[in-house]
């Protein structure tokens, strides 16, 4: 019989209560936000800092979509899903976000590009002190990219495969 840690069942709870949120909040233009948000949360993989992209190989462009620094102000809303609007309008007026979004450069893995010279780009534009990265294929031949650091107290060794799985989750999302 397999076994699971109080935290992986934490974190397994937060990643199935996901898709529920998302289908009650279709429509809206920031759910990969609502989404970042949730995945970097304490009681999920509790990420200090994160910033998802979206690299397209078809239109040759790599294009920052959402970011979270838990140090910003909207780390304080109780329930994002519930008031989606002021979530977004704190988004919005959140300085690592928009730096995020700004984030725009040629497709990214053409010309032999590796995950470092990807992480490095990345990581210069967003300042990440210790960045990890995480990628995985999308829909359209899209590749999605995280990049995140760390809680210091935290390592997130023993549920990387939650993570890669539940980074699938954007693919349902709308992207710009």
């Amino acid at each position: 019989m397999m076994t699971i840690s109080n935290r992986e069942h934490a974190v397994l709870g937060c990643l199935s209560a996901i898709p529920k949120k998302m289908l009650r909040s279709h429509g809206m233009n920031n759910i990969s936000s609502l989404v970042l948000y949730d995945l970097c949360h304490e009681n999920c993989f509790n990420v200090k800092k994160a910033a998802y992209f979206v690299d397209n190989p078809d239109f040759n462009i790599c294009k920052g979509v959402a970011g979270y620094h838990r140090s910003e102000s909207y780390y304080d809303i109780s329930d994002a899903w519930s008031e989606p609007e002021t979530f977004e309008l704190i988004m919005n007026s959140c300085p690592f976000n928009a730096q995020v979004q700004t984030f725009e450069k040629n497709n990214l893995h053409v010309n032999g590009n590796g995950n470092a010279d990807i992480l490095d780009a990345i990581s210069r534009h967003c300042l990440f002190e210790n960045p990890h990265l995480v990628s995985w294929d999308m829909k359209h031949d899209n590749i999605g990219l995280l990049v995140y650091e760390q809680t210091d107290s935290e390592s997130l060794s023993e549920l990387e495969e939650h993570l890669y799985h539940g980074l699938h989750l954007f693919g349902f999302c709308p992207l710009f």
